[in-house]
């Protein structure tokens, strides 16, 4: 006797993960709830010959042994024999039994066929697609985050010190002793924004879909600033009947140095932005087919298979780092006369070193990610890396004051230099996404970005004079931080 029951079809809007772009089977749209017919107990094909029709013997030939694929007890007739099917035809004869070899059941569904979702589509992508999703992935897609980014401290460039003594074997020693560095300055995490339009293209004939992606990360302007102030003051000059009292502090720079030595304090002050523009060409492996899961209720939901997702990118990108930095040693100078211990005058003495760089950074990068596709959520790891030309730039002014040091010289000088170098740019990240909905997404992650050979503004400090005017290029940057945002498709 055969059965029918009525599960609704693959219900709307239930296939998860459907808007992790580039993906086949994404953007589920509704659908009507469909019938669903299954077939009852099934009978062997009758043996034909070449042409097609039955053969002599198929009357004779003996069945094969079929599995009871029913659920409910056959009827018995009045003759006593068993039918599976109890109803009649208008004249009164049995129907014929539905003939299916045994392993190839198919369901039969009545209204809208809904497994045309299960179809590949070989025309997805273009502006004249011929299937719809959620067959074909969506055509655009837009991914927005608010990113955190904190970067690394510079070098170890001692900028403050002083002189002192010590005695080994009654004979004097003296020494500088290091009081601040550029290392000391701390940034924090800056909040900035990352931007990625996508546009699908076309899906290939190996199932994978190929997109286009324009990405913008930055509006980054990280700052901090320190002092070194000076541990005593002291006579540090006499002239006749007047003494000078100063701080202790010294640049690198010589100490007979106008400006740069005898300091009270040592000012830090460093900024530094960062720019980022990609275009990549992107080729992701599509889904598998989605499924069918059946509820408590009767109902069937239709969700992806889980499974993971990889996807390959290439393309250039564009970053641009530029940095300030200035230096600024302070010296209070007290004229004391000597014979009655009498302050009479005051003066400062200020010494100013400003560095400007700039890294152009323009080349070839390959990456892609790999994500594991959940009904609701996915998660995995990203990253890119290549090869870039830096054309690295910068400005240096020293200024200062007259010193009251005997014979001081004056650093005052400056200059512009500019040189082109290779710089290595690498990239990785975690992620995880929560679909809301079939067309839009949820995600946070960490990132990891390092940029390596490029002129780092306190690694330029040369603190001799009349030395060589170079342009450093050793340096590097690492940034790291959260995000969270969003991820459109439609």
């Amino acid at each position: 006797m055969s059965y029918a029951q009525e599960p609704a079809g693959p219900r709307s809007g239930v296939n998860r993960g459907t808007v992790n772009p580039g993906a086949a089977n994404r953007g589920t749209a509704k659908r009507p709830a469909v019938k669903r017919v299954a077939t009852g107990r099934r009978q062997p094909l009758a043996p034909t010959d070449e042409s097609g029709t039955p053969s002599d013997n198929a009357a004779t030939s003996e069945p094969a042994a079929l599995p009871d694929v029913t659920s409910e007890p056959e009827t018995t007739d009045d003759t006593g024999t068993s039918d599976p099917e109890s109803t009649t035809t208008p004249d009164g004869a049995s129907p014929p039994a539905e003939i299916v070899v045994p392993g190839t059941e198919t369901d039969v569904f009545e209204g809208e066929d809904p497994s045309n979702y299960q179809h590949r589509c070989t025309q997805c992508g273009g502006f004249n697609c011929k299937c719809a999703p959620p067959v074909c992935p969506p055509k655009w897609y837009l991914e927005a985050d608010a990113v955190w980014l904190q970067r690394n401290a510079s070098g170890k460039r001692r900028i403050a010190q002083t002189f002192v003594t010590i005695f080994v074997n009654n004979v004097p020693i003296t020494g500088p002793v290091e009081q601040g560095d550029a290392h000391s300055l701390f940034f924090n995490f800056e909040p900035g924004t990352r931007i990625t339009v996508g546009r699908h293209l076309f899906r290939d004939f190996l199932e994978r879909d190929h997109s286009l992606e324009a990405t913008y990360l930055g509006w980054y302007d990280w700052g901090s600033s320190g002092v070194v102030r000076a541990p005593l003051r002291t006579v540090t000059a006499t002239d006749g009947n007047l003494a000078f009292i100063t701080g202790n502090l010294f640049t690198p720079f010589p100490t007979n140095t106008a400006g740069f030595g005898r300091a009270d304090f040592i000012n830090q002050q460093y900024s530094s932005t960062f720019q980022n523009f990609e275009f990549n060409y992107r080729i992701r492996r599509s889904l598998d087919q989605d499924r069918l899961v059946a509820s408590p209720d009767g109902t069937w939901e239709r969700e992806i298979t889980p499974q993971g997702v990889p996807s390959f990118l290439m393309g250039f990108r564009y970053i641009e780092i530029k940095e300030q930095y200035h230096l600024q040693s302070i010296s209070d100078i007290l004229a004391v006369f000597i014979p009655f211990d009498l302050p009479i005058g005051t003066a400062v003495a200020q010494g100013n070193y400003d560095i400007s760089t700039s890294n152009r950074l323009f080349g070839f990068q390959i990456g892609g990610d790999w994500v594991h596709e959940h009904a609701r959520f996915n998660w995995g790891g990203r990253g890119k890396f290549g090869l870039f030309g830096n054309a690295a730039s910068q400005t240096t002014d020293i200024t200062t004051t007259q010193d009251i040091a005997p014979a001081s010289v004056d650093p005052s000088r400056s200059y512009t230099k500019a040189r082109g170098a290779f710089s290595f740019v690498g990239e990785f990240g975690l992620m995880t996404s929560w679909h809301v909905t079939p067309h839009l997404s949820l995600r946070a992650a960490y990132d990891f970005l390092w940029v390596a050979n490029i002129a780092v503004a306190p690694e330029q400090l040369n603190f001799s004079i009349g030395g060589p005017n170079i342009l450093n290029t050793g340096g590097f940057r690492f940034l790291q931080g959260p995000s969270v945002g969003g991820v459109l498709a439609w």
